[in-house]
């Protein structure tokens, strides 16, 4: 379900948050808070915020390659794309989550991909959302993957935005071939002793005063699955149980 808030389109909201995103951005925020307390779902309220802050990063992206160079806007349109990653690729934004992104790139798109991702990044910074970001190419993908149990679970959850489709078909398809594919059962086992460890630090009881409510235990469920990315039009492969902890919507809207 899409929420527009107040009145206007989505088009037209995003077009007043080109001009004054900040104050934009704080007015989506609240209205959606408005609608969490007339009963709308969490789960409503993180899609439409997914929605709008894909806007944003889309708009803005698309806007830099339109102000670049023609060789610019040819890497840009051809040798690079932008993905969401973890609970942005999962398409489930609370109001002041972080927002993780990267550039997938190819070594065609020579300095452009970093000016490009440069134009983007600052765009959000200046909105006051902290941005988890990283510039890679297919190969650094499946090598880090391979290496990292961090790097391996966030890309599970990569979702396509904008630039090249092909790109991003090149990823999700070595992705699936050469990681997701090989060591499903050490991977499980690997992410059970992650969450050992969560529990050692952040609290094994469910009767914490001041309980951790992403880490500790109980605050809510994780199922594991050896998921994939996302192309474009499809949701990511999710195997993941929520249970919310928040009784008043208004926890959900504090920092």
């Amino acid at each position: 379900m899409t929420m527009t808030p107040g009145s206007g389109s989505p088009a037209e909201i995003l077009r007043r948050a080109e001009c004054e995103p900040v104050s934009a951005l704080a007015g989506h925020r609240q209205v959606l808070r408005q609608r969490l307390l007339e009963g709308v779902s969490g789960a409503e309220v993180m899609a439409a915020l997914t929605e709008f802050v894909d806007g944003l990063i889309i708009g803005r992206y698309r806007n830099a390659m339109r102000q670049a160079g023609e060789e610019a806007r040819a890497a840009g349109a051809q040798h690079c794309c932008l993905v969401a990653l973890g609970g942005y690729g999962y398409r489930e934004l609370a109001p002041y989550s972080d927002i993780d992104v990267m550039l997938l790139f190819s070594e065609k798109a020579g300095e452009a991909a970093s000016a490009l991702f440069r134009e983007v990044l600052h765009h959000l910074w200046d909105l006051g959302f902290q941005v988890g970001h990283s510039m890679r190419t297919v190969q650094d993908c499946v090598d880090l993957a391979a290496k990292d149990l961090t790097i391996r679970t966030s890309m599970m959850s990569a979702r396509f935005l904008t630039g090249s489709p092909y790109l991003f078909q090149e990823f999700h398809r070595r992705y699936f071939r050469e990681v997701v594919g090989r060591g499903t059962g050490h991977f499980i086992e690997q992410k059970v002793e992650e969450r050992r460890r969560e529990y050692e630090k952040f609290g094994a009881t469910v009767y914490l005063l001041e309980p951790n409510v992403k880490k500790s235990k109980e605050a809510y469920g994780i199922s594991i699955c050896s998921g994939g990315p996302a192309w474009p039009g499809s949701k990511p492969l999710r195997c993941r149980t929520w249970r919310i902890v928040a009784s008043s919507p208004d926890r959900i809207f504090s920092r």
